[in-house]
């Protein structure tokens, strides 16, 4: 049962570890294609007319999100492994 235990918790680490590398792939592709095209006039706009602010702000409210969401998503798997471990 531990062994099973142990395979079970590596396996969901190493998921969870590889969640966390695509995810954090597309959020630096993401940065750093319109870089790559030279697309700066729309970054002119938005701080020409004060925009880039809220563009800013989903940002952060959208990281903070992702970030929030593995926070709670590890607590459960902590308490359901601690559940494992105590039967």
């Amino acid at each position: 049962m531990e062994l099973y235990l142990a395979r079970l918790r590596n396996g969901l680490q190493s998921f969870y570890n590889m969640r966390i590398f695509r995810a954090l792939s597309v959020i630096l592709l993401a940065f750093t294609t319109p870089a790559l095209w030279g697309q700066t006039q729309t970054l002119d706009y938005y701080r020409n007319t004060g925009k880039i602010y809220v563009v800013i702000a989903v940002i952060v409210v959208s990281f903070l999100g992702i970030v929030l969401f593995l926070i709670n998503l590890d607590r459960r798997i902590r308490k359901m492994e601690k559940d494992l471990n105590q039967k």
